[in-house]
């Protein structure tokens, strides 16, 4: 079973949760949907493509692993102080469920999606307290409709919980 790079699951599923797009949002809106989505994450769970990750694969890929979103719109995977994810994104909170594009920058691991600089990732999000849930289409692809991740999908469907109150 060939297994995805942590930069490429993450970035997936939160792929840059942060920028914004302004379709009939007012300002205040954006800002507070960014705060929401600011800071450092930890992943709880993560599915891709119908492979469910367990709970020792969730404790390697998070082993030394730094996630953070930032409000501006950049979202940033980090492991001893080496970016391996970078991306951009462009917010939609209009609707249920709310959209994300995510731009990547940065694609430092070799993936089996081939994931690279420039790719934009259509995806869904949804914030409930202290978890977010991300789930993000191939790119290029469709966005999905669901928060759902099932075997020929090509999706990617992350749980995070908030690291820093």
């Amino acid at each position: 079973m060939k297994r995805r790079p942590i930069a490429v699951l993450s970035f997936v599923a939160i792929a840059t949760m942060l920028g914004i797009s302004s379709q009939g949002q007012e300002k205040v809106d954006l800002t507070k949907e960014l705060k929401s989505l600011s800071g450092s994450w930890t992943m709880i769970s993560r599915e891709v493509d119908g492979k469910k990750a367990t709970e020792d694969d969730l404790k390697g890929i998070m082993r030394g692993l730094t996630i953070k979103r930032d409000e501006n719109g950049k979202y940033t995977l980090s492991r001893d102080g080496k970016t391996l994810f970078e991306a951009t994104s462009k917010l939609d909170p209009a609707g249920t469920p709310k959209k994300i594009d995510a731009t990547v920058q940065v694609s430092a691991v070799q993936t089996d999606g081939d994931v690279k600089k420039g790719d934009v990732l259509p995806g869904i999000y949804e914030v409930q307290g202290d978890t977010l849930k991300v789930c993000m289409g191939k790119a290029g692809g469709t966005r999905p409709s669901q928060f759902s991740a099932v075997k020929g999908s090509g999706n990617s469907l992350v749980v995070y919980k908030r690291a820093d109150k």
